[in-house]
């Protein structure tokens, strides 16, 4: 496989993940990463928790309720994410 740098990359290419998701953010140690990703600042932290869910999550996390049985909805919830958590 050849070496490839950002710098022959298109116009637009990133070398970074900008948008994180994570399921179980209030848990025991999601609540950490979301913590430690908010204090780093370079990612937007999304938070997939189901519908109904009761768990408030910090300032400057973007909450999306879905039905985990609804496939549809948790394709629609993860669209425009770098990665899932």
């Amino acid at each position: 496989m050849a070496e490839s740098y950002a710098v022959s990359q298109p116009r637009g290419f990133q070398n970074q993940i900008e948008n994180v998701a994570i399921v179980g953010a209030a848990g025991y140690s999601g609540k950490y990463i979301v913590e430690a990703l908010l204090r780093n600042g370079r990612q937007k932290v999304t938070a997939v928790t189901r519908e109904g869910g009761t768990s408030q999550m910090p300032a400057g996390v973007d909450v999306k309720k879905v039905n985990y049985d609804d496939h549809e909805a948790l394709t629609q919830a993860l669209r425009g994410q770098d990665a899932l958590v």
